[in-house]
């Protein structure tokens, strides 16, 4: 079966990193903004409850977040995957904690269309490449997917949740060697993490040059800079 045949049946896919020398300096940066070893002019804050963002952007902080996509060819694999010319649009740096009331996001789409309001989130939606670093410890269990779950709406949010509840979910751990890239409209959620530092993930959301308006423009300029001298 062809990448791009995989990516629209599935809604996602996993891919190997091609070089990994990129990969160690981020893992030993990730692991000093961890513990709070962070550059003047950066903080980490609260956006969502029992979790950390990397603030007041990502991208600036050291060239690595981009490097890596470029290192490893990261542009062409996500177009030929999904037949579209897509641009980086977003880099989020975040650290889930653990919590007794659970994760700090459920299951969702992010986008949605429920009880024929108006639509939540990027049409068509956008993409995102997660990637989940062990950082020297055990894999644990970082995001729960529900395969092809892309591919159908549901008018009611009810309906997701239930769905989501009767179907065995497809589980990625964490892994410093590879990274997820799927469709952000199937259905989706964080898992609770087991360790209590902490678990570590950098998100990057790829979108359509129309879309672009939406989010930060010099990061996307930088990004279509890069692209120029492939």
């Amino acid at each position: 079966m062809m990448l791009k045949e995989k990516m629209y049946i599935y809604g996602y896919l996993i891919k190997g990193f091609n070089d990994k020398s990129s990969i160690i300096y981020l893992e030993e940066l990730i692991k000093n903004i961890s513990n709070n070893n962070i550059k003047s002019g950066f903080t980490l804050e609260e956006k969502y409850k029992y979790s950390l963002d990397l603030r007041p952007n990502v991208f600036s902080y050291d060239e690595v977040f981009m490097n890596i996509l470029f290192d490893n060819n990261i542009p062409g694999f996500i177009n030929k995957a999904t037949g579209l010319n897509l641009y980086l649009a977003h880099i989020q740096f975040r650290i889930s904690y653990p919590s007794s009331k659970g994760s700090y996001t459920d299951w969702h789409r992010d986008t949605h269309f429920y009880n024929n309001h108006e639509i939540t989130g990027n049409m068509p939606p956008v993409y995102k490449l997660i990637y989940y670093p062990t950082l020297g410890r055990k894999n644990t269990r970082q995001l729960g997917i529900i395969n092809g779950s892309h591919n159908f709406i549901f008018n009611s949010k009810l309906m997701d949740m239930l769905y989501a509840r009767i179907t065995k979910p497809i589980i990625i751990s964490s892994d410093s060697d590879s990274f997820i890239f799927f469709n952000t409209s199937m259905l989706h959620k964080a898992i609770n993490p087991v360790l209590g530092d902490g678990s570590v993930r950098i998100i990057y959301s790829f979108a359509r040059k129309e879309q672009l308006s939406k989010y930060d423009g010099v990061l996307s300029e930088i990004y279509r800079k890069r692209l120029k001298h492939l």
